[in-house]
């Protein structure tokens, strides 16, 4: 059987036994057939909160907070119907702020990519950097330490944030105050987001919300810089919108998670020797450092000790020199980085990531297919591969002819999960 993994622009087919082969997508979802018609509706009578058109007044300052480069939200084509919707609105000084969190600016060819040229030459465009305290100003406190914000967003009269709602790894799902905590944060913030203790309390996980202590946390500093229209979308497989959630941005957020959670989450009975996934193709899977989602809703499912595959493209590099690449590459095994991230006052930007996969590490082996090259993917304690089918075959030999596996094409569009807690 062929299977058509979601990889880099051009997508990755791979051939599998089809018989032994279980399948975990998205279930199938229709378009929005008039997909302006359906945002105004949306805008204009929305969740827990004034219609839009109320809110932005003539004269107001508004940022428009939305994500960089790696994710896919629509952003041009959505800020295109907001500028469109409130076009009766004079002398409205819009600022765009991607909320790049602790990622790299955006190209000016990416901002065209992303946003289309016509938004790039005409308005103001402001490429978050969490490591500037001068382009920020504090908001409150945290537990050690102050939040600070960025600037643009902290002036603004009307504060608008765009994103899309999937499920996350750690804050349960995506989308709601995640565009401006840890979106527009500062460093030191998402350090203390993302701490070891944070992300591996068991109540951190794909799908939950409720005592979820990763997005009560997002919350809390997120409302410290309060967000007075939440625009989020839901997206089907082949990321084309099938609902608005807009306004308040909790009560907003949660009616579009609770129908999330019905499309992208799959109950399963057995664990998995090997599963194959993907960091869900361009602009997700551009890095390395992305790449834990797909890992994680893969470790979902695989038994102790079993393989994971990741195709994942890495076409931007670990990103190469960053933190994540220093300090992933710089040790002799896993646990010789454990070791490091456990000593005390031991912390650097990224650590979160190389903290998650070295656990990962601990417990499977994982091999990748992608564009690095072969002693880089090695250096990184992963097992580097050129040809999936081959790879599975030789797994074949070794386990038996008749081992299940376990594909995730879109990676963690859907979340599989084992329904029996004793499996």
């Amino acid at each position: 059987m062929t299977v058509e993994l979601r990889y880099h622009h051009q997508g990755l087919k791979v051939e599998l036994p089809e018989d032994q082969l279980t399948l975990i997508r998205q279930q199938e979802q229709p378009a929005l057939p008039h997909e302006y018609a359906a945002f105004e509706a949306a805008v204009g009578a929305p969740v827990n909160c004034q219609p839009l058109e109320q809110i932005v007044q003539h004269g107001h300052t508004v940022a428009l907070i939305i994500p960089d480069g790696t994710r896919p939200l629509p952003s041009g084509k959505l800020l295109g119907f907001l500028f469109r919707y409130l076009k009766s609105k004079k002398h409205v000084r819009y600022r765009i702020i991607l909320g790049t969190g602790s990622h790299r600016a955006n190209t000016a060819a990416e901002l065209v990519e992303l946003l289309g040229e016509e938004i790039v030459g005409r308005y103001e465009i402001i490429n978050h950097n969490a490591f500037d305290k001068a382009s920020m100003a504090c908001v409150g406190t945290r537990d050690g330490g102050e939040v600070w914000m960025n600037k643009a967003a902290v002036e603004a009269d009307v504060r608008i944030a765009l994103g899309f709602i999937e499920p996350h790894l750690w804050a349960g799902f995506s989308g709601g105050y995640k565009a401006v905590m840890p979106g527009i944060t500062d460093i030191d913030t998402i350090g203390h987001y993302h701490r070891g203790e944070m992300i591996t309390d068991s109540r951190s996980g794909w799908g939950r919300l409720k005592d979820n202590p990763t997005q009560e946390l997002v919350r809390r500093y997120g409302q410290l810089l309060p967000i007075d229209f939440l625009i989020n979308i839901a997206m089907n497989q082949q990321r084309e919108t099938v609902a608005f959630y807009c306004g308040h941005p909790i009560k907003a957020h949660e009616r579009g998670c609770e129908a999330v959670k019905e499309n992208c989450m799959m109950p399963l009975k057995q664990r998995f020797p090997i599963v194959i996934t993907t960091n869900n193709g361009f602009p997700l899977d551009q890095n390395l450092y992305q790449a834990g989602k797909g890992l994680s809703a893969a470790a979902q499912i695989v038994a102790p000790g079993g393989l994971i595959i990741l195709a994942c493209a890495c076409s931007d590099g670990f990103p190469n020199g960053s933190h994540f690449h220093r300090i992933l590459t710089s040790h002799d095994s896993p646990a010789a980085i454990l070791q490091s991230l456990n000593t005390p006052g031991f912390q650097v930007a990224d650590q979160w990531s190389v903290h998650f996969l070295a656990n990962l590490l601990m417990q499977y082996r994982v091999a990748l297919y992608s564009m690095l090259p072969e002693e880089a993917v090695r250096a990184a304690h992963l097992t580097p591969i050129d040809d999936i089918g081959a790879y599975v075959e030789a797994e074949f030999d070794r386990l038996g002819r008749r081992v299940p596996i376990a594909v995730l094409p879109e990676g963690f569009l859907c979340i599989p999960y084992i329904a029996d807690s004793t499996s």
